[in-house]
């Protein structure tokens, strides 16, 4: 950021904050369904993929209306997870906002792809680092066994 490449500092920051947010939903090593706790993401996750399997067999209309779904449920669940967990719901906002959609993909790499021009404020790419290091920190308290 000091830099002033505030496109890479949001690709990061985004990126940041979904690792922060699979860790906490999934461990560091993935577990089985059966060994989690439940995610409201988990439902519109299901949805995605059933979406892309009808896209294989060329029903596109199909294909593009449960990607939709999920991409809503999954946006749900990610703002059920901020409310939960009391983080900042204004700095979530900042982020979905002004930085990159993030794709996940097979294997754990992310793709950044920009909806928007990057911004070049300051003070919103601030805003949308401290919040990603913010609910990183908060979300590993969450995942540290108490005492």
């Amino acid at each position: 950021m000091k830099a002033e490449k505030f496109q890479e500092a949001l690709e990061v920051a985004s990126k940041a904050f979904r690792l922060s947010l699979r860790y906490h939903r999934y461990g560091t090593t993935a577990v089985s369904h059966d060994q989690r706790l439940f995610d409201p993401t988990d439902v519109a996750s299901d949805v995605r993929w059933r979406g892309r399997d009808f896209g294989d067999s060329g029903i596109g209309a199909r294909s593009r209306l449960l990607e939709a779904v999920g991409e809503m449920g999954q946006s749900l669940g990610e703002a059920i997870t901020i409310i939960a967990y009391n983080l900042d719901y204004d700095g979530y906002r900042y982020i979905r906002t002004y930085g990159p959609v993030i794709h996940e993909m097979i294997g754990g790499n992310m793709r950044a792809q920009w909806m928007r021009e990057p911004t070049t404020d300051r003070r919103i790419v601030e805003r949308c680092v401290a919040f990603a290091i913010d609910a990183a920190l908060r979300l590993e308290l969450r995942a540290a066994p108490e005492a």
